[in-house]
């Protein structure tokens, strides 16, 4: 039973992976394998692709696809801490129990903001930042300006 669930679950994976995989590298091939699969499993489940160049050719409309090419430039990923994954996983534990489960707002948000924070703390204590909650060590919070530095220093 077991090996026939493992099976079924391969093949309902396999269109996902193909778009998964079209990310990664962009050519004729990969724009025929993504348009096959818009044309058939994808209307209903649309995946946008992260490469902008697949991005180009995806089937959403023209209109709203230029929209969306023209804010990519605006684009720009959260900063990231030790243990900031807590963040997004509590944030949506909290929606969770506010939409779901009927939880005072507040009291979700709260008891997010206290678990969000103890693994903050516990991270940055294992990276050697904090020792018995003091700061012992800067942690410097990497900005667009630094990374780019960085980027020509390397150069």
């Amino acid at each position: 039973m077991f090996g026939a669930v493992t099976l079924v679950c391969a093949l309902l994976a396999l269109p996902v992976l193909g778009v998964l995989g079209s990310w990664l590298v962009f050519d004729a091939e990969s724009l025929a394998t993504l348009q096959h699969q818009w044309q058939t499993v994808l209307p209903e489940y649309l995946w946008n692709s992260a490469n902008l160049d697949a991005f180009q050719y995806s089937a959403i409309p023209e209109e709203h696809r230029n929209v969306i090419l023209q804010q990519w430039q605006w684009l720009q990923e959260p900063v990231k801490l030790p243990g900031s994954y807590m963040q997004e996983r509590e944030l949506s534990n909290a929606w969770n129990k506010i939409v779901f489960d009927g939880v005072n707002p507040r009291v979700a948000i709260d008891s997010a903001i206290i678990i969000i924070n103890r693994e903050i703390t516990r991270k940055m204590e294992e990276f050697g930042y904090l020792k018995n909650g003091v700061k012992v060590k800067e942690f410097k919070i990497p900005t667009l300006e630094t990374v780019r530095k960085w980027m020509e220093s390397d150069d």
